[in-house]
């Protein structure tokens, strides 16, 4: 989930406590200076008057990116 809180992004994450390692290495392996912590569950505490709710939709087909460097 993309959570917007008090002007701040953050990006929530629900999962098996099986994977909580491999998660936090793949995340931290990419984004070093990720600050990961666990919170309980947000959606009650605020008030419903405040919440939006949205999805994202991709507009074209997911592709992986291609490899542009060329061999030598």
């Amino acid at each position: 989930e993309i959570v917007c809180d008090r002007q701040q992004i953050h990006f929530c994450v629900v999962l098996n406590e099986a994977m909580l390692p491999y998660f936090e290495s793949q995340i931290l392996a990419s984004y070093p200076l990720a600050v990961l912590s666990r919170i309980g569950d947000y959606l009650p505490s605020w008030p419903l008057e405040s919440l939006s709710f949205g999805q994202m939709v991709l507009s074209n087909s997911f592709y992986l990116p291609l490899i542009t460097n060329l061999l030598k």
